[in-house]
């Protein structure tokens, strides 16, 4: 999978195995996994740990504020009175049934009494985040788990199904 003579024609200088030329750095970096614009560097085996942990926190951070939407979301139904608690579980008012409890969330959802319009489309932004953010970082988990960069791990999913290298 290494060529044992790689030169790179940009650099015009010899590649050790596994490294790749960033185009955004200009330079050959050794075991190369990606550039992230998030921390402005290339991500390599030196500082992988730093990256995952980085896309650990954002996660955590996240998950914390979907998490208090949410809970001010239910604040508001129960304030309107759409949820209640009976002997201390969560449960609907008898005006609305289980089928039209999506709807009428989603109403709240999109007309939810925001002071500023900016913090209402943040907390959307932040659960989509929080929905996808984990993928990400089980992907870069997995990664490191079978010591396979992001690049290598492209480079044989086109080998796999039989794309040619672009």
């Amino acid at each position: 999978m290494y060529p044992k003579d790689a030169y790179c024609d940009t650099c015009k200088l010899h590649k050790p195995p596994r490294s790749k030329h960033c185009s955004v750095c200009g330079v050959c970096v050794p075991h190369f996994d990606h550039h992230c614009v998030w921390l402005n560097r290339c991500v390599t085996k030196h500082n992988y740990l730093i990256f995952l942990a980085f896309v650990f926190q954002h996660v955590l951070i996240c998950a914390y504020g979907s998490i208090c939407y949410i809970l001010a979301l239910m604040g508001e139904l129960y304030k309107d009175q759409v949820l209640q608690f009976k002997n201390g579980e969560l449960d609907i008012f008898d005006q609305y049934s289980t089928i039209e409890l999506p709807l009428v969330m989603l109403k709240y959802v999109i007309n939810f009494n925001w002071e500023n319009k900016i913090m209402g489309t943040l907390a959307m932004f932040d659960m989509s985040c929080a929905l996808t953010l984990p993928f990400f970082l089980l992907y870069h988990l997995r990664c490191a788990l079978i010591n396979r960069t992001t690049n290598e791990d492209v480079k044989s999913a086109r080998l796999h199904f039989g794309l040619k290298n672009q």
